[in-house]
């Protein structure tokens, strides 16, 4: 499906520094995408797929990190052109590259005992802005999408939390988020898709969780990030 961006989509992006979208992933989309990423924590968690849902949110969120990068179908979908070129026109900025994406998994107890620290309880218990918790400067935009859970009545709410699946809430870098109210919504899976300007750069954020990810597929601190690692999504 192709989306227009209206000069009102932008003018309410502008005012509060997000929007929803409607119908971004479709049915199928969908089910393909939790298919893949239960598959993927499964093996990550050696455990069988159908157990995935009683797995801690904190080990589904350490591993549940640039997804994109696990196979060619959560490739395809995470870094959708179509997705891209929403927040590029919203933004009006391009190109974008991927920066990184991160699931958020339905609530669950947060204490995991095989962890050597509580990841995901220090990360939604704060409120902070998408560039204060990432280790990526110069980000352009980010984009929540709603994976799954129960579709409910909506009144317009300034939320990041779509309780809509297949919705996506596309929102600036620097607005101020309370990512403990995603225990209000304790049966809906997310991911977060973060996009990159052109000079974006990777810099040490201790309150990334994943802050030294890059640097693992070759990154230093101050390295600019590139085509190769980090691939431009609309241009």
């Amino acid at each position: 499906m192709k989306f227009a961006v209206a000069s009102e989509h932008r003018d309410f992006y502008q005012k509060n520094h997000l929007i929803e979208f409607n119908d971004l992933l479709n049915p199928d989309q969908l089910a393909e995408i939790n298919k893949q990423i239960n598959e993927h924590l499964a093996v990550k968690l050696s455990i069988p797929t159908y157990k995935v849902k009683t797995a801690s949110a904190e080990a589904e969120f350490n591993n549940g990190h640039d997804l994109w990068r696990v196979n060619d179908p959560l490739k395809r979908l995470i870094l959708s052109p179509k997705l891209a070129e929403i927040g590029s026109e919203l933004v009006e900025y391009k190109p974008f590259r991927i920066g990184y994406d991160q699931l958020f998994p339905e609530s669950k107890p947060l204490f995991d005992p095989y962890a050597t620290k509580e990841n995901y309880s220090n990360y939604v218990h704060r409120q902070r802005s998408l560039h204060e918790v990432s280790c990526i400067r110069d980000i352009a935009c980010g984009l929540l999408l709603c994976l799954s859970g129960p579709e409910q009545m909506k009144s317009e709410t300034k939320s990041i939390f779509s309780i809509t699946p297949g919705n996506g809430v596309y929102f600036n870098p620097e607005l101020s988020v309370d990512f403990k109210e995603i225990e209000e919504y304790g049966n809906y899976r997310y991911l977060l898709i973060v996009y990159g300007q052109q000079s974006s750069v990777y810099a040490l954020n201790q309150d990334d969780p994943h802050t030294h990810a890059l640097k693992h597929l070759g990154y230093t601190f101050g390295d600019k990030l590139n085509d190769k690692i980090n691939p431009i999504v609309y241009r």
